[in-house]
């Protein structure tokens, strides 16, 4: 398929025909006979179809010096339990980690490229340790996520929120997610702190756009999110957040001040979704003659 035909089904899934629905091909990726929704940040953050180049991660049995996370996800994923949703997950670093510790495993990354070497070291570490790794790898954009079941956990290292460029794209994860997680499911995901960002963003190349909160250096964009406004993200889409971690161990107090937001690089946020509501049932009607006789009696 090298183009969407006006009355095939829309790739996004909702039964209607491409010319009924989104009707713009600009909207979509179409790759090795798949059509992938695209959401506003996929487009413009330049992860979309980004070489592998220096990006690519070699995973070894031994956790190396580039992998010293991995001991934090292992720990999230043994709290909270599998299978665990590895959102943004690239080649696979974090997501064969854990397979590797025996964990079941759903990838999910938008970048062909990046899952194609993921594939590639998966079945490199089977060979290698005699041994299947339960982990699958799904190319999706994380805002239009689609997998049709539910996780205990989800997880996005690295940084990967602050590739969605938009509050807008930014609430409509958060709830897609949230759709994935079961009851008082757990979403643990790194942020890139905004305040010590915006100081060294200049020295780091990285330059202003015309939105104040976006840089962009080599074709690449992220935006810079302040703890305030995921703490706001997270309670629109129905989360709360239970614990907040900084560069190497959990801060502790309030973790919303000035003097912590300058410590660290980045904090990972442990959210859980908030538990639903109890319905208030109607008290039943009580016939007038009955409560009359008893009053009586």
């Amino acid at each position: 398929m090298s183009k969407i035909g006006r009355s095939a089904p829309c790739p996004c899934g909702s039964g209607k025909k491409f010319k009924n629905c989104h009707g713009d091909s600009s909207l979509f990726q179409v790759k090795d006979g798949e059509a992938i929704p695209l959401s506003e940040s996929a487009q413009q953050s330049g992860w979309l179809n980004y070489p592998l180049g220096k990006y690519v991660w070699f995973l070894h049995k031994t956790w190396s010096a580039a992998n010293v996370d991995i001991p934090f996800w292992v720990r999230c994923s043994r709290q909270f339990g599998e299978p665990v949703l590895c959102l943004c997950c690239g080649t696979g670093r974090v997501a064969l980690q854990l397979a590797l510790s025996g964990f079941e495993v759903v990838g999910v990354d938008l970048n062909a490229e990046f899952l194609k070497e993921a594939r590639r070291i998966q079945l490199q570490l089977q060979q290698s340790y005699g041994e299947i790794l339960r982990v699958r790898f799904h190319r999706q954009d994380v805002v239009h996520l689609s997998l049709g079941r539910t996780f205990p956990l989800a997880i996005m290292p690295a940084w990967s929120f602050n590739l969605l460029l938009t509050v807008e794209d930014q609430g409509a994860f958060l709830k897609r997610l949230s759709d994935h997680l079961g009851d008082r499911g757990v979403f643990v995901f790194s942020v890139e702190n905004a305040t010590k960002a915006g100081n060294e963003d200049f020295k780091n190349g990285w330059l202003p756009t015309d939105d104040p909160q976006v840089v962009e250096a080599k074709n690449r964009m992220r935006r810079n999110t302040s703890p305030e406004e995921v703490k706001a993200l997270l309670g629109a889409a129905g989360f709360e957040i239970v614990a907040v971690h900084g560069d190497v161990e959990s801060i502790k107090g309030d973790i919303f001040t000035a003097a912590t937001a300058a410590m660290d690089s980045e904090f990972n946020i442990v959210a859980r979704k908030s538990a639903p509501r109890k319905a208030r049932g109607r008290r039943p009607l009580r016939c007038k003659r009955v409560a009359c006789a008893r009053a009586r009696a």
